[in-house]
């Protein structure tokens, strides 16, 4: 939970996530997340009511992404300060972008 001042966090192995190289995730700070602007009502299916997740949007190029299009990434919580630093479970999340000529809509 988040105490009034805190906010969320990103970092990734990518340069566009906060990381200095490919891979390194350590090398700069996180990057800060910000409340969505209203409750999103699919979550109530999932979390049982409408709420306003963290987000950020970062755009990629085509062919930006190092084969395979790999992305590691975490989050963590800070306050205002950056006094109080929580770090989200290790290991890292992960996501792969399927090569947008192979993909069809699934």
């Amino acid at each position: 939970l988040l105490a009034q001042g805190d906010y969320m966090r990103i970092i990734g192995s990518n340069p566009k996530l906060g990381a200095d190289a490919q891979g390194e995730m350590e090398s700069t700070p996180p990057m800060r997340m910000t409340r969505a602007q209203r409750p999103l009502e699919w979550m109530v299916d999932k979390y049982g009511a409408a709420l306003r997740p963290w987000e950020l949007t970062i755009a990629f190029n085509m062919g930006e992404l190092q084969m395979p299009n790999e992305i590691v990434y975490n989050y963590s919580k800070s306050n205002q300060s950056q006094t109080s630093v929580v770090k989200e479970r290790e290991p890292s999340r992960s996501m792969v972008i399927q090569p947008p000529e192979s993909y069809r809509g699934e």
